[in-house]
């Protein structure tokens, strides 16, 4: 079976090697992007799941997810968030909100809800 597919977008590098190394050891094939428009403009795909940092340099989270759902309208989006809680203007562009505060656990577990909703 194919391993599914993810891109990971947020501006901390360290955050982006971590979840990397992490989804990779759990069987995730990952693409990470550091900035809302190197998501939008990244070549590499089709993906499985969309997970994005709500603040981001260039574009913000939620405009990148607003994107996303105009191209690719059952594409699901995670937000990772510093934020204690799912932020009210994401409410309609994201499928699904996890909080960087959260249990590693937690978030696993969300991206393979999100993934095996697709099959």
């Amino acid at each position: 079976m194919a391993r599914k597919q993810v891109l990971w977008v947020d501006d901390n590098s360290f955050v982006l090697a971590a979840i990397r190394h992490l989804l990779e050891t759990n069987g995730y094939a990952v693409v990470t992007a550091p900035n809302g428009e190197a998501a939008l403009t990244c070549k590499r795909g089709p993906f499985d799941v969309v997970v994005l940092d709500y603040k981001l340099p260039d574009i913000s989270g939620l405009e990148v997810a607003r994107e996303l759902r105009k191209r690719h309208p059952s594409l699901p989006v995670l937000m990772y968030s510093g934020c204690p809680q799912f932020p009210n203007d994401a409410t309609h562009e994201v499928t699904a909100f996890v909080s960087k505060g959260d249990p590693v656990q937690k978030l696993l577990d969300t991206i393979g809800g999100l993934t095996t909703a697709l099959a």
